[in-house]
């Protein structure tokens, strides 16, 4: 747990960095402020998802369907914080401070949701445990 835990956070200042990166390019854009999270947001969404896939949990499913499911949740966690932004700017007096205060909220919210639903280690639905597998041979 703590190894994810280091791996997943390392991960995340990385993907934090391509965020602000391109949060930083958009300022120069005519987008609204929202837009702008929003794109910013998926960008380092996107950057962190296969670093998480083959890297930070370890689970046994396939790419496609980790992708799909992180994709889900990342556009409610970027709808999320979109809004949150707008919000904490009009508390705050910088943008940036504002920035770091949705990136908090929005990587507790994405922990979370990995860890019960996307990269779960437990597929029963799709594989039956080694345990049934063997015992079925022996029921007659």
């Amino acid at each position: 747990m703590r190894r994810e835990l280091t791996r997943y956070g390392i991960i995340g200042v990385l993907g934090t960095i391509v965020d602000a990166l391109v949060f930083w390019f958009l300022l120069a854009t005519p987008l609204a402020l929202m837009v702008r999270q929003w794109i910013s947001a998926l960008a380092g969404m996107s950057h962190n998802h296969l670093w998480h896939h083959y890297y930070a949990f370890e689970h046994k499913q396939r790419l496609a369907r980790t992708y799909v499911l992180s994709v889900i949740f990342s556009v409610i966690a970027i709808l999320i914080s979109g809004p949150l932004l707008v919000f904490m700017t009009s508390m705050f007096v910088s943008v940036w401070v504002a920035k770091a205060g949705t990136i908090g909220v929005i990587t507790m919210f994405n922990y979370i949701v990995r860890k019960l639903f996307v990269f779960k280690t437990h597929q029963y639905h799709s594989e039956p445990p080694q345990e049934a597998q063997r015992s079925e041979g022996l029921n007659i």
